[in-house]
């Protein structure tokens, strides 16, 4: 058996033991991180077992795929212990799935101590690899480095959710720069009708350094350890945004990394005197997704049932959508939201803050 196919085994038992369980319009399913070798995960998705957008850092597992995964995974580690134990016999194969070429246990074993030995002699030559980049070690970016006492200016940012061609969904607000990166954040949740329900982390560049701008009560040498060494993490309320956005003028917003959904910032004015001391929004068009309903592909299931009420999950799917707050844009309910509700989310999130506390809101 060729190296790649048993990357490809190898990749789906490492994806279905650390998968977790997610639900899309209230259907349950696995999802794992997307962090394989792009050529395998495109062969286990042409197999059935996988799929995924490959803008999002992770991928859904497919019934079929799952079970095939822990049963390989089980007949991996059947091979890990063969050091204390007797040999398989014929009774201990791997089932196959239909559809796939996947082999028996003992076909698995020869294969696998092959390229297990030459494994043990590649890494014996190299150094370990290296662990999580301490904080220390990383560049060091300091907010208010050049940070004006008196920063009047506002900023006129468009914000772009990826719906990958399904509609153009966009906000347009207006911010103080004294606001930091924590309040953009809350700002995003309440005009893109998000929920505070998961992760989220900001991508950009400023004085020539690569940033990013994680949630403050995540920031740790282990959490961001797959950021490249170059990069400079900083934390959301530390960070104001006069203090990047200027002649940096776009970003990246990263929020469920389960669903994967990014937006694109863009600062598209620079108002260098202003009286705007809250955030407001301006414009906007285009219906957000409900939360957790599966990244685009699942919001494109979603909207096809919610306007066809013959469908036989309308009205099942009209109650799963009201459970989760989910409306149709209106910019004026969502101008009058923001204004209501951003002073008090902004203190619940400086109180978790402050307490040490990592729960959603």
């Amino acid at each position: 058996m060729e190296e790649k196919k048993l990357t490809e085994k190898l990749i789906l038992a490492l994806a279905a033991l650390t998968s977790w369980e997610e639900k899309a319009a209230g259907v349950p399913y696995r999802r794992a991180w997307r962090s394989y070798d792009f050529g395998a995960l495109d062969t286990l998705a042409e197999k059935g077992f996988v799929d995924f957008s490959y803008k999002a850092k992770s991928l859904h597992l497919t019934e079929e795929g799952y079970g095939a995964g822990i049963e390989l995974a089980e007949a991996f580690a059947q091979i890990c212990n063969e050091g204390n134990q007797e040999p398989c016999n014929e009774a201990q194969q791997v089932k196959k799935p239909a559809g796939n070429d996947f082999p028996t246990f003992a076909e698995l074993e020869n294969d696998l101590y092959a390229i297990y030995a030459r494994t043990l002699a590649k890494y014996a030559m190299s150094s370990a690899p290296r662990g999580p980049i301490p904080p220390e070690e990383r560049p060091q970016f300091i907010p208010v480095e050049n940070r004006k006492l008196l920063d009047d200016r506002a900023f006129r940012i468009r914000i772009d959710l990826d719906l990958e061609g399904l509609h153009s969904c966009w906000r347009e607000i207006l911010v103080p720069a004294a606001c930091t990166f924590l309040d953009l954040h809350i700002v995003i949740q309440r005009i893109f009708n998000w929920y505070d329900e998961h992760l989220f982390s900001f991508t950009t560049k400023s004085r020539g350094m690569k940033l990013y701008i994680d949630e403050d009560l995540f920031i740790d040498a282990d959490a961001d350890c797959y950021e490249p060494e170059d990069v400079a993490i900083v934390e959301a309320s530390t960070v104001r945004l006069g203090d990047v956005f200027g002649r940096t003028k776009t970003a990246k917003y990263s929020y469920d990394y389960g669903d994967g959904w990014e937006h694109k910032v863009k600062v598209v004015e620079i108002i260098s005197a202003s009286d705007t001391v809250v955030p407001q929004l301006l414009d906007g068009e285009g219906d957000a997704p409900p939360e957790d309903v599966g990244g685009p592909g699942g919001f494109e299931a979603f909207l096809k049932v919610m306007t066809d009420k013959a469908d036989p999950e309308h009205e099942w799917m009209a109650e799963w959508a009201k459970d989760q707050m989910w409306e149709p844009f209106d910019l004026a309910e969502k101008q009058a939201e923001l204004e209501d509700g951003f002073a008090e989310d902004r203190r619940l999130w400086l109180e978790r803050i402050e307490n040490g506390k990592a729960e959603c809101l």
